[in-house]
């Protein structure tokens, strides 16, 4: 999954990575995508925008680097991996 692939090349140990999907999964809340039409988003990537809406996301964390060129979509922030764990302080 693209969870594991990134975090291993972060150099993540697989316990960090255990400990991260952990809090995942008590914080996640199951939404469904909303419809997003925006002509400067890729086809690809609106049910990543539209799930990150429906969700009330604070932050739209991705390498996608179409994406990271947007630097923001609504109200939704959208950092590089990096960048969010400078965030959180790692």
């Amino acid at each position: 999954n693209e969870f594991g692939r990134v975090s291993r090349r972060l150099r993540f140990s697989d316990e960090e990575i255990l400990d991260v999907i952990g809090k995942f999964y008590r914080l996640a809340e199951i939404v469904v995508p909303v419809d997003v039409r925006a002509s400067s988003i890729d086809r690809n990537d609106l049910a990543v925008i539209g799930t990150a809406v429906a969700g009330r996301a604070d932050v739209l964390v991705t390498g996608d680097k179409k994406l990271l060129a947007l630097k923001r979509y609504q109200s939704i922030k959208i950092v590089s991996p990096r960048k969010f764990l400078e965030f959180l302080g790692h």
